[in-house]
């Protein structure tokens, strides 16, 4: 990992270039925000928002118990990001944990929500959403992408464990600081920046803080994901060990690379064969990560 600083107020972190895409999701359509869903007012609703991730893919590519398996690999992966998935509802269509014939239905459809996993009734209804959505791209076995406001509610999430005593030490936000994260999306250089605006009383009037971000270009190589990720920060003097801080909690990955690290990739089927989701390009827009590619067996 190389790394180089400037004058202080302007220090800059170079992060180690490629990191290996470990998770593959898809956005359907205009997300809402996690945590705006109608199961999150603590009642199931009769018409469900467009779901916060959802996978397609042709149903043919693998049998039943394939299907089944990949079901419980992303069932097992949503379980381990609950900054993301606070409370996830997790359908599919056709019903991939009860009995189903292939040939009944030409694609497999995986939706998963940030929230409502609790809520009576929420996976009828979630189901009956994913029923009707479209996920699948032209020419692409699967399509995936990954809404920003998924993962700025994941920042935020983040944010407020920053504010408890993590590990009996220091907070990384003390309580009488001001702090704001945000996630932008930059299509043009396919980056997408998670920035931190802080700031703390030191004497009287006099503050220190400023703004710290980590940037994550993606890119797609040889069927994988990779993410180019820097981080820089503009501050007050003194304010260069709050940002060394915050790249610290968040282990040096910004909201694009932990994106893209969310769902697996590769999962293993029953026969000793694998099943792998091949990400052939990548996208961003204004509001969605897009990716798409193959499945292959081996």
């Amino acid at each position: 990992m190389d790394r180089t600083t400037s004058a202080p107020g302007s220090a800059r972190i170079d992060i180690a270039a490629a990191s290996v895409l470990t998770g593959v999701a898809a956005l359907v359509g205009a997300s809402p925000m996690i945590g705006a869903s109608a199961s999150s007012e603590g009642s199931s609703s009769s018409v469900a928002p467009g779901p916060d991730v959802c996978l397609e893919a042709d149903a043919s590519l693998l049998d039943v118990e394939g299907w089944g398996a990949v079901h419980r690999a992303i069932a097992a992966a949503v379980e381990d990001e609950p900054e993301f998935f606070p409370d996830a509802a997790m359908v599919s269509f056709p019903d991939l944990t009860q009995s189903w014939v292939p040939s009944g239905s030409p694609t497999v459809r995986i939706g998963i929500w940030g929230t409502g996993g609790n809520h009576a009734g929420w996976t009828d209804v979630g189901r009956e959403r994913i029923a009707g959505t479209d996920c699948l791209s032209d020419g692409a076995d699967w399509p995936g992408g990954v809404a920003r406001e998924l993962v700025v509610e994941a920042a935020v999430r983040m944010l407020a464990v920053g504010r408890r005593q993590l590990d009996g030490g220091e907070p990384l936000v003390p309580t009488e600081a001001e702090a704001d994260i945000d996630v932008e999306f930059h299509p043009a250089e396919r980056r997408v920046r998670t920035i931190l605006d802080w700031s703390k009383p030191v004497l009287g009037p006099i503050r220190v803080g400023g703004l710290c971000w980590i940037d994550d270009v993606l890119g797609a190589d040889v069927g994988e994901v990779t993410v180019r990720s820097q981080a820089d920060m503009d501050v007050t003097i003194g304010g260069e060990a709050g940002c060394a801080l915050f790249q610290e909690f968040l282990d040096e990955r910004g909201g694009g690379e932990r994106a893209v690290d969310l769902l697996p990739t590769e999962v293993d089927l029953a026969d000793g064969y694998i099943v792998s989701f091949v990400v052939e390009t990548i996208d961003l827009d204004g509001s969605v990560i897009v990716m798409a590619g193959s499945i292959g067996i081996r």
